[in-house]
């Protein structure tokens, strides 16, 4: 199992006493940056927070516009086909996971490198969040989101699978990534071991419960409106998908027991011309500024530790990286799902249809 950082508890307290900079500009403005104007990135479309975090203040800091098109979950056949054709509709994207980073170097050539090792921020992002074509700037559990007023509350996979034990009505994730581990592990199997996933025990566990599934979502903003509209009453998501709802007032409540962490950040997409400039942008990106407030509006946790200095009191404890939420997690095999992504997701959808 990866080990993550740890933040302590002392540490979120003294990030609570900065919380109130948590917006300001980093320093990190070149006068070069003048010379260029716009480019365009993928955005993963969580609220505004794309603009109002990265976008926005890196325009005020260098007047460079950046321009973020949402789009489906991990667009991987998208890049393909943009590098293929060299037809850029984006420059770059954010919001990417490891594993869709991992995927596109190894089907082929469709990453430029970052090279940012001369920039003092790179040194700060642990081995474990960056490649040589990707930079992690947030860590995105996936876990148990529920809603406090039904009649049952799940606390792990095993539970939530038991559908005797505690009813309610469930949706999953339509998708093998995230939907085979939480699989495997309602069947017994234990964190540590889920990689290499065994398909097909994961498949025999899903068919034990797929009856008994309302609704197979198909993205992050499904899963939310699901939770939002109380249609059902516990499913998988991630946090940053759930935590919003929390803040507004809804009864929702995450269970980070068992969840599954991964790197969500940026990949510069194959012979754009403005490879340099979203060089640039991925370096102001990575800044603690930056993630602090990143993590403050949605409740991620960031790959920067000093971005602790940014988050508030009140929700540096919502982070999956704090102390109460890390202690039984399974860090993502992104090389495991680079090699058997395809098949999963075959498997996955003929498994649906039948």
């Amino acid at each position: 199992m990866t080990t993550y950082p740890r933040f302590t508890r002392r540490a979120a307290l003294r990030g609570g006493m900065a919380a109130g900079t948590a917006l300001l500009m980093t320093p990190y403005v070149r006068p070069s940056y003048a010379q260029e104007n716009r480019l365009v990135c993928r955005d993963a479309g969580v609220g505004t927070t794309f603009q109002d975090i990265y976008a926005r203040p890196f325009y005020e800091a260098t007047g460079i516009e950046v321009v973020g098109v949402v789009s489906q979950t991990e667009p991987v056949g998208m890049i393909k086909q943009m590098v293929e054709t060299q037809t850029y509709t984006w420059d770059m994207a954010s919001g990417m996971s490891d594993a869709a980073a991992y995927q596109l170097i190894t089907d082929g050539d469709y990453l430029e490198t970052l090279d940012l090792s001369a920039e003092p921020v790179w040194a700060k992002v642990p081995d474990q969040f960056k490649t040589e074509h990707f930079a992690a700037s947030a860590v995105v559990a996936s876990c148990m989101a529920l809603n406090t007023e039904a009649a049952s509350r799940p606390g792990s996979w095993a539970d939530f699978w038991n559908v005797e034990a505690f009813p309610g009505r469930r949706a999953l994730r339509g998708f093998p990534l995230d939907t085979i581990e939480f699989a495997l592990i309602a069947d017994g199997v234990a964190p540590q071991d889920v990689y290499p996933c065994d398909l097909d025990r994961a498949f025999a566990s899903l068919d034990r419960i797929k009856d008994h599934i309302d609704v197979w979502w198909a993205n992050g903003a499904q899963s939310a409106q699901l939770l939002q509209n109380g249609e059902v009453d516990f499913l998988n998501t991630w946090n940053g998908r759930a935590q919003p709802l929390i803040d507004g007032g809804l009864p929702i409540a995450i269970n980070f027991n068992e969840s599954l962490w991964g790197g969500s950040g940026f990949i510069v997409l194959k012979g754009t011309p403005k490879a340099d400039l979203c060089r640039q942008f991925i370096a102001f990106c990575l800044e603690a500024q930056q993630q602090g407030a990143y993590s403050n509006a949605t409740g991620y946790g960031f790959t920067n530790p000093d971005a602790l200095a940014f988050v508030s009191e009140e929700v540096a404890p919502k982070l999956p990286t704090h102390p109460d939420n890390s202690t039984n997690y399974v860090a993502v095999d992104y090389r495991y799902w680079a090699a058997a992504r395809a098949e999963a997701v075959d498997r996955m959808n003929a498994w649906l249809l039948d």
